[in-house]
């Protein structure tokens, strides 16, 4: 997957030292190949998917992680309504269990869900312990419960329990309920886990806390990172006086000036030798230049009207400003959903906003794919 590949640098700074970027992208490649409908989905969810993969450190090989896809409509700023296919990571219990592995605390773990007709004793007090057995043939009925089993290193055993009641909570805390409509088993072993996680020893190494999708489903909107963690020794991309020196100032490109000194800048203005026509000019410019952008920004009411519907609009973005043809191109895109970006969340706008900078790098120094 030559998207995965491009972002290597990135990837490989995200990866835990047991799982080597090459890997990582062959578990994405033999699950394209197993999977072909993931290939219908959008190249930019599809790059996502894989990094949200990577941050957690685990494979995308069906038994940590997937990758599953649901068709959207996305209707924002075009004449028609189009069909996409957006895809979605999703880690599995095993995988998450494996991140807990990690620590090097946890000796053994697995996670299972009661139903209503198996048969089960929950036991608490000085002796607490669980005992199922699930119906092996017959309707077992709808999920009552699930749990987590771990034997710690020196061979104390714990458990965590969710009863229906717990599991109805998290359910509808979720942002979107697609994947617990799909996945009702899978979630509840995953919510079981995630309880669990809070109260066991990790180990003094970096081990994630919220995965992925724990923070995408449960995290308010304040709380939520900015982006994914920046890498440890990340390649700095050009700065706008490095560009400048490349190509010119007439690139016009507006990035980040990463090396500015820090404290406030005041520009100086060139003096008119005569009179204040030249300082008038440049303000009304200025002026006019932030009508146009006013009028070219989307208005602040026409934002999606849930979280779907924000992925939906992410996915087409990225794919927009990737197509984009010109820098001028990529500052008209942004402009216009500069109301969007305003009001998505940290995540993603901070997400989005980047990737405005990064074409507009592309543009600056000519690195077209």
């Amino acid at each position: 997957m030559s998207g995965v590949e491009k972002q290597r640098w990135r990837v490989e700074q995200m990866l835990p030292p047991d799982l080597p970027f090459d890997r990582f992208h062959a578990n994405v490649l033999n699950a394209l190949r197993s999977n072909a409908a993931v290939l219908d989905a959008t190249p930019t969810s599809l790059i996502e998917a894989c990094m949200k993969a990577a941050y957690d450190g685990l494979r995308i090989d069906g038994r940590e992680a997937a990758i599953v896809t649901r068709d959207m409509t996305y209707s924002k700023n075009t004449p028609q309504e189009r069909k996409v296919t957006i895809a979605t990571y999703m880690p599995m219990a095993f995988g998450l269990i494996q991140q807990i592995y990690r620590g090097g605390e946890v000796k053994s773990m697995y996670a299972d869900v009661i139903r209503e007709n198996d048969v089960y004793e929950v036991l608490r007090g000085t002796n607490p312990g669980i005992y199922h057995k699930p119906l092996l043939s017959g309707e077992r009925g709808e999920i009552i419960a699930a749990y987590s089993v771990a034997t710690l290193k020196g061979g104390e055993v714990t458990y965590e329990l969710l009863d229906r009641k717990d599991l109805g909570d998290i359910r509808g805390a979720a942002t979107t309920q697609n994947v617990w409509k799909g996945w009702p088993g899978e979630m509840a072993k995953k919510s079981a886990i995630r309880r669990h996680r809070k109260t066991l020893p990790l180990g003094d190494r970096d081990i994630i806390i919220k995965d992925s999708e724990e923070t995408d489903l449960y995290v308010p909107e304040g709380n939520r990172p900015e982006s994914l963690p920046a890498p440890a020794q990340r390649q700095a991309a050009p700065t706008r006086r490095q560009i400048a020196q490349q190509v010119g100032t007439e690139s016009g490109v507006d990035m980040e000036l990463d090396d500015e000194p820090e404290g406030e800048v005041v520009e100086q203005e060139e003096k008119p030798k005569k009179g204040k026509s030249a300082k008038t000019s440049t303000s009304r410019e200025n002026v006019n230049r932030e009508e146009k952008c006013q009028q070219e920004r989307s208005p602040d009411a026409d934002l999606p009207e849930d979280e779907d519907a924000w992925r939906t609009w992410s996915s087409g973005l990225q794919d927009e400003i990737s197509a984009a043809e010109s820098a001028d191109a990529v500052n008209t895109i942004a402009n216009r959903e500069e109301g969007r970006l305003a009001a998505a969340t940290k995540e993603r706008s901070s997400f989005l906003r980047g990737l405005i900078t990064d074409r507009l790098t592309d543009f600056a120094t000519g690195d077209q794919p």
